[in-house]
């Protein structure tokens, strides 16, 4: 009988272990992600190497993601906002919400981004998040298409 409760328990705890493993990849992303960012590069070829479209003068894309999932921006016509959830290196885009004003050609790149790593079957916008050091990070979707932002 007491084997029974020490294997128990010994299960019991490894479960929770792992669980709090989990947790804490998926809050480390969360931590590194929140503030405020602005988008510096889109690549919206199917090829790694461009064409990269960047911003023009005075043209600014700026994203704000918070703890809570919740986040929001503007680009130099719209603003936006929605909620979002990370897993590991994945940051899903639950809802997205925007004002409907016709943007600059690097503010439709961005929208059209958005709208391409749209995944029905997740019912989100799914990207892999690859930080290229502590103030630069790739938002990747479709292989190789991606949004470059700079920590503000």
């Amino acid at each position: 009988m007491i084997n029974k409760f020490f294997y128990a328990a010994y299960v019991l705890l490894g479960f929770t272990l792992l669980l709090a493993c989990n947790n804490d990849d998926s809050d480390s992303i969360e931590n590194e992600l929140t503030g405020q960012w602005s988008v510096v590069a889109i690549n919206i070829s199917d090829s790694p190497i461009g064409p990269v479209i960047e911003p023009g003068d005075d043209e600014v894309i700026s994203v704000n993601f918070s703890q809570n999932g919740e986040f929001s921006g503007t680009t130099s016509i719209n603003s936006f906002g929605g909620r979002s959830t990370t897993n590991d290196n994945t940051l899903f885009i639950n809802e997205l919400v925007s004002t409907d004003a016709l943007d600059t050609f690097f503010g439709q790149a961005f929208y059209q981004a958005m709208s391409e790593s749209s995944n029905q079957n997740q019912q989100a916008s799914v990207f892999t998040i690859s930080f290229i050091d502590e103030n630069t990070l790739n938002l990747v979707y479709d292989e190789f298409k991606f949004l470059t932002f700079e920590r503000l």
